[in-house]
């Protein structure tokens, strides 16, 4: 009984992150589609006086460290991606510069995949909404995986265990038409290479 109570107590953990973190992502969302007043009122239920980007980076850094912190010798390369995907790296725009105040779960993100099974190869994927011309959009995402790849490689990461590929707009998960759906393409991915 004593073996399975830290499972049973990292799965309500994460539960909890899970179900409090997609709250801060629609309140985020609804700030970005221009509804304010509702945006306001649903920042306000969340805990957030201000549903910024600072405070939504925030919440995935923690989202992010609870998931990762309950990877085990046991997770695979797929329990790997999925918390790491929990991350947002929200770069400025035209930048491929990794903001200060997301290093430090990217430093954690280096450590667990250091510790992933043997022989797991990870593509650090970046995309863009269709805002600017394709060639722009292209550039700029191939930067962005590629820095997010180094400084990976700097925290100890081996070399053989990344690549990065950046994929412009070229793969959008929602419609470009509105800003809740450019805010969900304006993304780093992290998927296992096969």
């Amino acid at each position: 009984m004593w073996k399975i109570l830290p499972l049973f107590l990292f799965a309500a953990v994460a539960l909890l992150g899970f179900r409090y973190g997609s709250r801060l992502i629609d309140a985020k969302r609804a700030s970005l589609s221009g509804t304010t007043e509702s945006s306001s009122a649903l920042a306000a239920s969340n805990g957030f006086s201000d549903p910024d980007d600072t405070a939504l980076r925030r919440e995935s850094a923690a989202r992010t460290f609870a998931a990762l912190g309950g990877l085990t010798a046991n997770s695979s390369a797929e329990d790997l991606v999925k918390a790491l995907n929990l991350m947002i790296i929200d770069f400025s725009p035209g930048s491929s510069e990794i903001p200060a105040d997301q290093m430090e779960v990217l430093k954690q993100s280096a450590e667990a995949i250091k510790t992933a099974p043997s022989g797991t190869r990870l593509e650090v994927g970046a995309h863009t909404d269709n805002q600017g011309e394709a060639g722009e959009n292209l550039k700029i995402s191939e930067a962005r995986a590629e820095a997010v790849k180094e400084f990976l490689f700097q925290m100890g990461v081996p070399a053989i265990a990344l690549t990065s590929k950046g994929y412009g707009h070229s793969r959008p998960v929602a419609s470009n038409d509105t800003a809740d759906g450019r805010f969900k393409n304006r993304r780093i991915e992290f998927s296992i290479v096969r």
